[in-house]
């Protein structure tokens, strides 16, 4: 993300789907996956992002329904309103 607004960004970089979480005003995270998809092809991709009281938060990737990867991903203060969700 460029500015400050909090929420969260979702992007194909290369061949791997950037999430970028905003934590708190100047402090971001991100997480680079690797769905192996292949070009000229429709895709249904879900990202589900999971908090939890014990234990580390979850980002996990759906592709056409079947689970693809899961990683640890800090999930973020819900104390301030999201502005921010952009899917690109």
């Amino acid at each position: 993300m460029v500015d400050e607004s909090c929420g969260v960004d979702a992007f194909f970089e290369d061949e791997k789907l950037v999430v970028s979480v905003c934590l708190a005003p100047g402090k971001h995270i991100m997480k680079q996956l690797e769905p192996n998809l292949k070009p000229r092809r429709w895709y249904h991709v879900v990202l589900s992002h999971s908090s939890r009281t014990f234990g580390s938060s979850e980002l996990t990737l759906f592709v056409d329904g079947r689970l693809c990867q899961t990683v640890e991903m800090k999930y973020p203060s819900i104390s301030q309103p999201m502005t921010r969700c952009c899917i690109a």
